[in-house]
């Protein structure tokens, strides 16, 4: 049965109104001033209140905000004997659901009114229950990914400790073999797969401390990455770098086979004798192709002394289903990876 609370100063209008309520099948609960009117509305929680607006000791404001501290969905309805719209706006303003003018039209009109009040407030809780289910929902997956991304965390981090042992492990043994005498053709070789294993760990290092989340940064990436290289070959405090990449995000296999690229071409870079600048640009285009190009400027590359190539680049450029390509006349390689 549905609860009406009618407060109101006027004892006679309280009896009469909650007279015709009863009749009419509702719960009838009356109050004759704010304090009591807060006290049984806290008491028996109703579904809807009338509340006289002019009361003494705060009148019907007081009591509508009072009400709206611990129930906003209890539909609140001002009662006035005035005809100042000043009130009724302003109480509506306030948080009151309607206005009503005393004395009432008839009481046949209250039933109608309630039906409406009612089932906006049904709505309401309704869409309050959703967005605070919502609201768990989201809380409950953020906490899922955030735990996922924490063990894919820890994960990458223990391959990247077992890469970097295993790339350790076998630059040792590399360096074992040093103790063994071969011909000049054997030794470029060992001396080459060296090389090639120490742009690995180079690689892999700085692709570790660029991941983000579930991709790779490639500025940062390729800018610490060419940094260091060029520090390892000792090249730093004659060289400087321009690199130019728009801001994106790759995977981090596209990522690992871009900064090997990178590091094995800078590797086979035969610097002069003054100081030289070194000039790498990555654009990335339609369906996520990527155009590398690097220009030694002042330098120039191994492969014009020894006539090709080291079949270590044009084989991963291959195998990544890319394109090499070296323009002579401007002494830059391009790089095209679909």
């Amino acid at each position: 049965m549905t609860k009406i609370l009618i407060i109101d100063d006027d004892p006679l209008q309280v009896e009469l109104t909650c007279a015709y309520l009863t009749h009419a099948g509702y719960q009838a609960l009356g109050a004759v001033n704010p304090y009591e009117g807060v006290a049984v509305f806290t008491r028996e929680r109703p579904d809807i209140v009338l509340c006289d607006l002019a009361m003494p000791g705060g009148g019907g404001l007081a009591v509508l905000d009072e009400i709206q501290k611990t129930s906003p969905f209890t539909p609140f309805v001002v009662v006035s004997g005035t005809n100042d719209l000043t009130q009724a706006v302003g109480a509506i303003k306030r948080g009151a659901w309607d206005y009503l003018l005393k004395p009432l039209a008839g009481y046949e009109l209250l039933a109608p009114l309630f039906d409406r009040l009612l089932e906006r407030a049904a709505l309401l809780r309704q869409n309050a229950a959703y967005q605070e289910h919502l609201e768990e929902l989201v809380q409950e997956r953020t906490t899922e990914l955030v735990q996922q991304l924490k063990e894919k965390d820890v994960l990458l981090a223990e391959v990247h400790h077992r890469v970097k042992n295993n790339l350790q492990l076998l630059l040792s043994l590399l360096e074992l073999e040093r103790e063994v005498p071969v011909n000049g053709e054997a030794q470029k070789a060992r001396d080459r797969w060296e090389r090639t294993l120490r742009t690995m760990a180079l690689v892999q290092e700085e692709l570790h401390s660029a991941y983000e989340g579930a991709a790779v940064a490639l500025q940062p990436f390729l800018a610490n990455l060419i940094q260091h290289t060029l520090m390892e070959k000792n090249w730093r405090r004659d060289a400087e770098f321009d690199l130019r990449v728009s801001p994106s995000y790759e995977t981090p296999g596209r990522s690992l086979a871009l900064g090997l690229v990178v590091s094995m071409l800078l590797v086979e870079v035969v610097p002069p004798k003054k100081a030289w600048k070194l000039e790498v640009s990555l654009e990335t285009g339609k369906k996520g192709k990527m155009t590398l190009c690097v220009v030694p400027l002042g330098g120039r590359w191994s492969a014009q002394t020894e006539a090709r190539w080291p079949p270590s680049i044009t084989n991963l450029v291959t195998a990544i289903g890319g394109a090499f390509h070296f323009e002579a006349g401007k002494n830059q390689v391009v790089v095209v990876i679909d």
